[in-house]
């Protein structure tokens, strides 16, 4: 479950425990330059988002903690196992861009105001309806 840290999508962590929560990175990164700035940013994205090991990870935060030490408290703040791929629990299948976010957030337009189990059930009913047509 991708998520953009939204309050209903906290709410679905109770309905759903066996699923793998991850945040939506892109908001995090927009988040970065509207607070602290364009090279903040530009750091993440370049050092830290992209980092593939813990040690990578940690050299990222080193330079964003001397280029701007209040982005990288905003940044620790957020939990590295909901962010982070070496240190994910669950697994993003390669997807680090938001254009599968995005094309998912338009397909269920409707759906991303229900509750999570009416969600879920409409969702399965768009999958099977296009099975179906496609069939």
């Amino acid at each position: 479950m991708i998520s953009d840290r939204d309050k209903g999508l906290l709410k679905a962590d109770n309905e759903i425990p066996l699923a793998n929560r991850v945040l939506y990175v892109e908001h995090i990164s927009c988040n970065l330059q509207n607070t602290y700035g364009r090279l903040s940013r530009l750091i993440f994205n370049q050092q830290i988002r992209q980092a593939l090991t813990e040690q990578k990870v940690q050299a990222g935060f080193t330079a964003l903690r001397d280029t701007s030490p209040n982005a990288a408290e905003y940044l620790e703040d957020i939990p590295l196992i909901l962010w982070s791929s070496p240190y994910l629990l669950g697994k993003r299948y390669g997807h680090n861009t938001s254009n599968l976010v995005e094309v998912m957030n338009k397909w269920m337009l409707e759906e991303r105001h229900m509750c999570v189990l009416d969600l879920l059930h409409s969702l399965w009913s768009k999958c099977m309806d296009l099975r179906f047509r496609r069939l």
